[in-house]
């Protein structure tokens, strides 16, 4: 164990080349996988170590995972995030499967067009609402013909409400798919899928 910790505390405390030109939270993960197995070893060291080191509360639990893994497998834990991080990649998300992800995929297109569906609807109503408007103009109120537009003025006004709960309802349940849903991980920064690695390997270390 003192010999993974020494190796740690060396690549942290000798900056990795490759991040010598930009800020390492700006790193995505299609340039960490670039790196060479020295640059990409030398990175995750760098993370751990800023994690290891901050005091910020949200970083505690990163910190305990930390040390829980090292405990377990103290000459493997640092190397081995550079399998989770092409696990991240191959899968879409740490531990997902691809039936997992089209299914999600699915999920949100269908809802896309519910939602779709109900906007085209609204928009169709509203339409027909300003129609009846501009054609109730031409009578007086007590002309049957008046009465009979403005019952159906009043009968579509209603479906407009409730197709308009409708719409906002179903873009509620869109958005929140989309934030829900597994997004390509090639642009993501690489501390943050290492962040989440870590955390992981609390359970299957």
């Amino acid at each position: 164990m003192k010999r993974t910790l020494l190796i740690a505390l060396a690549l942290i405390a000798i900056p990795p080349v490759a991040l010598e030109a930009q800020d390492p939270f700006t790193l995505s993960v299609s340039e960490y996988m670039e790196m060479d197995d020295a640059e990409r070893y030398a990175f995750n060291g760098y993370v751990v170590g800023l994690y290891q080191m901050s005091t910020d509360e949200g970083a505690r639990r990163v910190r305990d995972c930390l040390e829980e893994w090292r405990t377990k497998s103290p000459d493997t834990w640092l190397l081995a995030l550079n399998g989770w991080m092409y696990d991240a990649v191959s899968f879409g998300d740490l531990g997902s499967t691809e039936a997992e992800l089209i299914a999600e995929r699915e999920r949100v297109q269908e809802a896309q067009q519910e939602w779709q569906n109900n906007q085209n609807l609204w928009n169709l109503i509203r339409d027909t609402l300003q129609k009846l408007t501009t054609a109730l103009e031409q009578y007086n109120r007590g002309e049957a013909t008046y009465v009979v537009l403005f019952g159906e003025w009043n009968d579509f006004n209603g479906e407009l409400g409730n197709v308009e709960r409708q719409m906002n309802q179903s873009f509620e349940n869109l958005t929140s798919l989309q934030e829900g849903t597994i997004v390509e991980l090639s642009g993501t920064p690489a501390v943050e899928v290492l962040v989440l690695a870590i955390v992981r390997s609390c359970v299957s270390p």
